[in-house]
């Protein structure tokens, strides 16, 4: 912008040049006549800077055009959103408007009570040493993942509204606004959720140990620790290298729409209907008639399904 503001001749040895001109994202400086100026695209959310834009400075000395479609350098995830929007009549956007504000209120509402639930759970747990058994360290990993995970997101919530509501620039404060740390964020997010899948699986695991299992003594061992917090890192890993290699979008903006979320998206759903499986396998294995234990192994296959 000091460019467009500084650089005021537009005739230089009776040449007219295309005066200075701030379109509000991007200076395009003074440039001598049939020349096109080719620019980054700039640095606004959901733009892919490795793109470039241009503007032409036509043989009078005035600018082709004085409005910039900057269309071009949104990523495919993002032009795939404004398209859809782009379908909708004015009533039907707000509509849809309304229902997005309900729904992040509803989100956040949700997330902040879950988290009293969580911080609650872990006082208990901690006060009372009677509930400290082997399954409750399952649960206490569950909680810590689940905590993890619902936390940043509430905190990514909390700080788009705070410091990134109406705003397309990221030159502001905040996390969303932030490089590198915005992009850890959601890789800390990521993970965390990846993790709680794979503890609720280890409860499933675990009831199907103690059911097929004839030992009435199971143990937590470093196997659940490394399927829970080791093996989830995998594929968290895999899906940050594509995307630090591929994604060029500030702060990766839609990339639950891009084909790469699938890197983790695919392993959870594939844990969950293992999960399931395991659960209900082993809750035909009772009778009306089973002993006391049984009863009670039963029971908590009923509470994890």
């Amino acid at each position: 912008m000091e460019e467009c503001k500084d650089i005021n001749l537009t005739t230089i040895n009776g040449t007219v040049f295309c005066e200075p001109y701030w379109d509000s994202l991007i200076c395009w400086p003074r440039t001598q006549p049939n020349k096109t100026v080719i620019k980054s695209c700039p640095k606004i959310r959901g733009s892919d800077t490795s793109k470039t834009i241009s503007k032409h400075c036509k043989e009078d000395g005035f600018w082709e055009l004085s409005y910039i479609n900057y269309s071009e350098c949104f990523t495919k995830e993002v032009l795939n959103i404004l398209y859809q929007l782009k379908r909708m009549s004015q009533k039907e956007f707000q509509i849809k408007l309304n229902i997005a504000k309900i729904t992040r209120i509803m989100e956040i509402t949700g997330l902040t009570l879950s988290l009293l639930a969580l911080i609650l759970s872990f006082a208990l747990f901690f006060y009372f040493r009677s509930l400290r058994n082997e399954r409750t360290r399952i649960h206490m990993n569950l909680f810590v993942a689940a905590f993890i995970m619902v936390l940043m997101k509430l905190t990514l919530i909390i700080d788009q509204l705070i410091f990134g509501y109406g705003r397309i620039q990221i030159d502001g404060p905040g996390f969303d606004n932030t490089p590198v740390l915005c992009e850890i964020t959601y890789i800390i997010m990521e993970y965390a959720k990846s993790a709680t899948y794979m503890w609720m699986f280890i409860e499933a695991l675990h009831l199907h140990r103690a059911v097929a299992v004839t030992a009435t003594k199971m143990s937590f061992n470093k196997i659940y620790l490394f399927l829970g917090w080791g093996s989830t890192s995998i594929f968290i890993l895999i899906w940050t290298f594509t995307m630090i290699i591929e994604s060029q979008s500030h702060c990766w903006l839609g990339y639950n729409y891009n084909p790469r979320f699938w890197i983790i998206e695919g392993p959870r759903i594939i844990i969950l209907l293992v999960k399931e499986a395991i659960l209900n396998r082993n809750e035909r294995k009772f009778t009306p008639d089973s002993d006391e234990n049984s009863q009670k192994l039963q029971r908590s296959i009923h509470e994890e399904l």
